[in-house]
C-alpha cells in the first residue's frame, strides 16, 4: 500500500466501507490501508482546514461549520519541525483513545497498555526526550490495527482507526514526512464519520443532502474542531513542552466519545 501499514488489495476508506456494511452488511477493509485513499472533497464539500473561531471552536446554531483539506493541513505540516508534526499526530491519537479502549472491551482484541505505552514514546520523541525502540513500536502499533477477518462488529472500526492513529504518530516522527502527519490526522476524521453514519439509521447514502448531514454532524464537527484547535496550538508553541496540548485533547477526547453510538 501507498502507505505501507498494509501490503493488501486497494484500499477503501472506513467512511465509504461503513456505508456500504450499512446497507449490505460488508465487512470493512483494514484502516490500515487508509494511506492510498484520497478523500472526495468535492463530493462533501471539504473547503479549507481554518483556525477555531474562538475559544474552544464550538460549532452551534448559525455558527460557521468546521471544514477539512488534507491539501492544505500538508501544507501547513511542511512548515513545522519534526517535534510538532510528532505532537501534533500524537494528539490526534490522544482523541480517539477511548474508542480503542470500547473496542478492546467489547471484542477483547487489542492490548490498551502496550498501545498506551507507544503512544506515550511519540509524545516523549516530541518532547525531545531520547526513545529507543520507535520502529518495533510502529510494528506493534500496527499489529494492534483490527482486521475483517473473522466476525466483525461496529467497534472494530473505531478500533481500527485510534490504533492507526498511534502507527501514525511513531512513524511521523520515523519518516519526519508531513504525509504521514495528514494521515494520522485522517484518522479521527474517519473515526467521526463513521460514527455519523451509524447514527443515521435507515439512511440512503445517494439521498440529497445525506452527505452535508454527515459532514455538519456533531461527530464530525466537534473532531475537526479539536484538529484545528490542536494544529494551532502546535504551530503557535515556542516550546517542547505539550503538556497542555496532551490534557486537553485527552480531555476533549474523553468528552467527544460519550457523544458517539
Amino acid at each position: 500500500a501507498e502507505d505501507g501499514i498494509r501490503d493488501r488489495s486497494p484500499s477503501r476508506g472506513l467512511g465509504d466501507v461503513s456505508k456500504r456494511q450499512l446497507l449490505v452488511r460488508e465487512r470493512p477493509a483494514s484502516v490500515g490501508e487508509l494511506g492510498a485513499l484520497v478523500l472526495e472533497a468535492s463530493a462533501i464539500g471539504l473547503r479549507g482546514l481554518g483556525p477555531p473561531s474562538g475559544p474552544g471552536c464550538r460549532t452551534g446554531r448559525g455558527s460557521s461549520v468546521a471544514k477539512y483539506s488534507e491539501e492544505e493541513l500538508e501544507a501547513r505540516l511542511w512548515r513545522l519541525d519534526q517535534f510538532q508534526r510528532t505532537a501534533f499526530v500524537a494528539a490526534c491519537a490522544e482523541r480517539p483513545w477511548p474508542l480503542f479502549e470500547r473496542c478492546v472491551r467489547v471484542t477483547g482484541q487489542g492490548d490498551v497498555g502496550v498501545l498506551r505505552r507507544i503512544l506515550d514514546m511519540a509524545w516523549s520523541a516530541a518532547e525531545e526526550v531520547e526513545v529507543e525502540g520507535m520502529p518495533g513500536a510502529q510494528e506493534a502499533a500496527e499489529a494492534m490495527v483490527p482486521t475483517d477477518d473473522g466476525e466483525w462488529v461496529f467497534e472494530m472500526g473505531y478500533g481500527q482507526n485510534a490504533a492507526a492513529a498511534v502507527a501514525y504518530a511513531v512513524r511521523t516522527w520515523l519518516a519526519d514526512d508531513p504525509q504521514e502527519a495528514v494521515w494520522g490526522a485522517r484518522q479521527l476524521y474517519e473515526a467521526a464519520d463513521c460514527a455519523a453514519q451509524q447514527s443515521l439509521a435507515g439512511w440512503d447514502v445517494d439521498a440529497a443532502g445525506t452527505e452535508s448531514s454527515l459532514f455538519r454532524s456533531r461527530a464530525v464537527q466537534s473532531a475537526l474542531e479539536g484538529l484545528s484547535a490542536d494544529l494551532v496550538e502546535v504551530e503557535s508553541s515556542g516550546s517542547r513542552d505539550w503538556s497542555a496540548l496532551r490534557a486537553r485533547a485527552c480531555e476533549e477526547g474523553e468528552t467527544w466519545a460519550r457523544i458517539l453510538p
